[in-house]
Parts: structure tokens; C-alpha cells; sequence
């Protein structure tokens, strides 16, 4: 549970993945040795953030992706959504931009149109994701992004026991 921790934290949502695929890489990179087969990794270039690790003459395919949905920010306080997250008042926004680290509030104007609380003015086009609260019991593991950061993780477990004929 501690690489889906850290998968979870990792600020990159869409158009900006490029914190998640060097993470990744550098991941594939450190642990592959100790994987069953070592695949051939495609990246970079037209695959732009996307990574292709081929086991042998696969048969099969795991596909996961590696953004998060989230906000850009506009002028003054408005946010632009990036995919199609769920704008709830009160929940916690985090980034960064020129001027540091931003943990933000998102609140909601009378139109329901998606703004921001923080101590200063954001710079413009700063992307924003959901602060991720990683919660884990016996029973289950709760945080924003698990559709895509469980796909990746799922993906990596696959990797280290995958074998081929």
C-alpha cells in the first residue's frame, strides 16, 4: 500500500503528467531487476507522457492512465475544470505555483460555477487536484484518483510476477 500512497500523491493532472511518468519511469527503472522478465519500456517523444513496457510477444494488454481530473486557474478567483470533476464546496485543492505551495478551499459562487479560497491570488493557468486523504483499514483503501492511480498500481504488481512462454 505504500507505492499506491505514494501514486495517490503525486500532483499530475490532464495535459500536465509529466511528475507521474518520471516517477514511473524511475520506479520501472530501480525495480525491474527484481522482476521475472524485464520488459522493453517505449516513452517520450510522440508517446508524449504515455509508457509501453513490452514483456516478450505479449498476448495481452494492461492499460491505466496516469492523469487526474482537477481545475486550472482563471482570472481572479475562478477555476476551469480539467475533465469532469464534481464541484462540492469545502473541499481542499492542493498545488503549486510561482509562489510556492497551494493548499486551497474550493467554493462555489450562486451560478455553481467553481472558485477558490486562499490567502493570495493564484497565478493563472495553476493547476489544482483534489488533496489526496489516503485512508486504509483492513477492510478497504479510500482516495481521490483511485480509478487511474489503482490501474497503475494493479499494472505494476502485474509486472514483477508476469512471465512469459
Amino acid at each position: 500500500m505504500k507505492l499506491l500512497l505514494e501514486l495517490c500523491s503525486i500532483h499530475a493532472p490532464s495535459g500536465s503528467e509529466k511528475p507521474m511518468t518520471d516517477f514511473l519511469l524511475g520506479y520501472i527503472k530501480k525495480h525491474q531487476k527484481n522482476w521475472k522478465v524485464k520488459p522493453k519500456i517505449h516513452s517520450g517523444g510522440d508517446l508524449q507522457d504515455c509508457i509501453v513496457l513490452v514483456f516478450g510477444k505479449p498476448r495481452t494488454a494492461l492499460f491505466a492512465h496516469i492523469d487526474s481530473i482537477g481545475f486550472t486557474t482563471r482570472y481572479e478567483t475562478e477555476l476551469v475544470k480539467i475533465g469532469g470533476p464534481v464541484v462540492k464546496e469545502g473541499w481542499e485543492l492542493v498545488g503549486k505555483d510561482s509562489k510556492g505551495s497551494i493548499e486551497c478551499t474550493l467554493k462555489v459562487d450562486k451560478d455553481k460555477n467553481p472558485h477558490y479560497a486562499y490567502k493570495r491570488k493564484i497565478d493563472r493557468a495553476t493547476t489544482l487536484t483534489f488533496k489526496p486523504d489516503f485512508r486504509e483499514t483492513k477492510d478497504f483503501v479510500q482516495c481521490c484518483y483511485m480509478d487511474n492511480r489503482l490501474g497503475v498500481w494493479n499494472a505494476l504488481q502485474v509486472a514483477e510476477t508476469l512471465e512469459t512462454e
